[in-house]
């Protein structure tokens, strides 16, 4: 489980770290974003999966006392489980799609204040979307 959730990923931040492909990308900028996401993996890896495959036989008997409630109950323990060890890749898309929303609504009102486009009638309305 530790290879797929943990592993995998940070193979995968230091890959996007340096030259993926032959693609220079914006150095700074993807060496900050490779040490956020490996710092939220790493935690998440020593505060919850380590926890949680510590207690795996625990859980399997949980599971099997699930299992006489029925299949669609054990499904959802397993469904549970997975979502629980997935977390962190979740908060990381997360992460990563607000920060996106947040640039392109930034450079979007950039663009609009060099080509002279007329002022909104509430200038602080970005800002209440945005937080």
């Amino acid at each position: 489980m530790q290879t797929l959730t943990v592993k995998l990923p940070l193979d995968l931040l230091v890959w996007l770290d340096d030259w993926p492909a032959g693609l220079k990308l914006n150095t700074e900028l993807s060496a900050a974003a490779s040490s956020a996401l490996t710092a939220l993996v790493r935690f998440w890896d020593a505060a919850i999966l380590d926890r949680l495959v510590a207690s795996l036989p625990t859980v399997f008997r949980l599971g099997s006392f699930v299992g006489l409630l029925g299949a669609s109950a054990l499904i959802a323990l397993a469904a549970d489980l997975l979502s629980l060890a997935t977390g962190h890749l979740y908060l990381a898309y997360l992460g990563s799609t607000v920060t996106y929303r947040w640039m392109a609504r930034l450079l979007g009102g950039l663009f609009d204040v060099f080509r002279g486009a007329p002022p909104t009638a509430k200038p602080l309305s970005l800002w209440i979307h945005l937080c």
